[in-house]
């Protein structure tokens, strides 16, 4: 028996030197296998390198962006960075297809932005596809950018200084979105360049708010600003563009309760070819005042309505008073530059206050995940949101904890979360509301909070 045992153990000695050969060269297979597979899904390498399109020489100081064209995963593999003193820059990119954009950021800019290859809009840039462990080149030839130049002035024809002016793309979608822009100078004036071929209209805007947004000469939108046409290298002098003044009216809006509503949107409305379009819209302020600028000559009406709640479009008449009818708002003529104030308004609210629900939780150990479940029911015209407040108190009524929740949905269930760190004990938890026309809950719902 001995020697059977013996026999045994000598067997598997002599078995155990096979057996490590075999578990060695799997896991070598296993090693080389990953290897490869690493290989397999290595990076490739694109190169990009620009030239001039007329003498062919490398142009330095372009910013490559190199961006997946995949629908998928539209920012995959976002990339940038600027050509070296050949022209030449790489990039290390999983395989796949991807649009090269090219930007000539100096000033002036000499030459226009493209993407692979010449083509003025992303969706028509050809494709550039890198395969794994492999390198990719693309030539792109930079075609030289137009110019346009032009002034700011007054109504006096005197130049306006600190003016914006933008070079819009008079059909979007065949130019780049890339809208260059340029501040004029103490003279009024201003040079774009950088510009494909194509058409522009020129649109130029005062920060202040004092001049009237507009589109050369004279127009609200770029449809119907005047086109210019200008070609590869072209250089043109545009008319002076003569700013108007803005025309401001402010007021400030109250509930019947007199109470500041929340979320109020303030909006005129112009008569333009015999139709009442709305033009500008506000939010009003927290402290119940509103503002809307930039509202060009004309006649106009003014109404009111809720942002995210239910309150209804009403319109101003006179002396604070409020209509739903549009054929009872009373009409103003508004001139150039005028400053309207004193429109002031009460618009319709509902009496009715929230009313605060606050079931009771879960017991929570100290230092866990408090929930704290409540409900504010409001049918009134305030809804859909309230602000909500949850206090946590002592038995005692001494205030631990408060939290803010705002514009939270109205007429269901919710649940605030907070890391409890207060000590063991009992405490009630106290809910607070406010709806948008400043209606207060009239009783306050509260249950206790159990911390072990």
């Amino acid at each position: 028996m001995e020697r059977s045992i013996d026999g045994v153990r000598l067997l598997r000695k002599g078995a155990a030197k096979p057996l490590f050969i075999l578990v060695s060269t799997f896991l070598m297979f296993v090693a080389f296998g990953t290897m490869v597979a690493g290989a397999a899904r290595a990076n490739g390498t694109l190169v990009v390198r620009t030239v001039d399109a007329q003498g062919s020489v490398p142009v330095q100081s372009i910013l490559l962006s190199i961006t997946s064209s995949s629908e998928n995963e539209p920012e995959a593999a976002y990339q940038s960075d600027y050509t070296d003193s050949e022209g030449c820059s790489s990039f290390s990119l999983p395989a796949g297809s991807y649009r090269i954009n090219a930007i000539d950021w100096r000033l002036p800019s000499r030459y226009a932005r493209q993407y692979w290859n010449q083509k003025t809009y992303w969706t028509m840039a050809d494709p550039a596809m890198v395969a794994d462990g492999q390198t990719t080149t693309c030539e792109l030839r930079m075609v030289a950018g137009a110019h346009i130049r032009g002034r700011v002035v007054n109504a006096a024809g005197e130049p306006l200084a600190g003016m914006m002016v933008y070079i819009c793309a008079a059909d979007p979608y065949t130019l780049s979105e890339w809208y260059p822009e340029a501040t004029t100078d103490s003279a009024g004036c201003y040079d774009i360049g950088g510009l494909q071929s194509g058409e522009y209209v020129v649109e130029a805007c005062d920060m202040s708010d004092y001049y009237l947004y507009q589109f050369y000469p004279d127009q609200l939108t770029a449809r119907a600003g005047t086109r210019f046409f200008v070609g590869a290298g072209e250089t043109i002098t545009a008319p002076d563009v003569v700013m108007k003044l803005a025309a401001k009216v402010t007021g400030a809006i109250t509930t019947r309760l007199g109470v500041i509503p929340r979320n109020v949107m303030c909006a005129a409305e112009r008569l333009q070819d015999g139709k009442w379009v709305e033009i500008r819209a506000d939010c009003c302020n927290n402290d119940c005042t509103y503002a809307i600028n930039q509202l060009p000559p004309g006649r106009y009406r003014f109404c009111f309505y809720g942002r995210f709640t239910a309150v209804s479009r009403q319109y101003y008449q006179d002396n604070f008073k409020s209509t739903s009818w549009p054929s009872e708002a009373k009409v103003f003529d508004i001139g150039e530059g005028q400053q309207l104030s004193g429109i002031n308004m009460i618009i319709w609210g509902d009496t009715e206050a929230p009313v605060t629900q606050a079931p009771e939780g879960e017991a929570v150990r100290r230092g866990g995940r408090a929930v704290l479940p409540y409900r504010v029911a409001d049918g009134g015209r305030h809804g859909p949101t309230a602000d909500v407040t949850i206090k946590v108190k002592t038995l005692t009524g001494k205030i631990v904890k408060v939290i803010r929740l705002p514009d939270r949905p109205v007429n269901q269930l919710r649940r605030c979360y907070y890391r409890c760190g207060l000590p063991r004990g009992r405490y009630r938890f106290c809910v607070f509301a406010i709806d948008s026309g400043g209606n207060r809950q009239r009783r306050i719902a509260s249950n206790l909070l159990t911390v072990r």
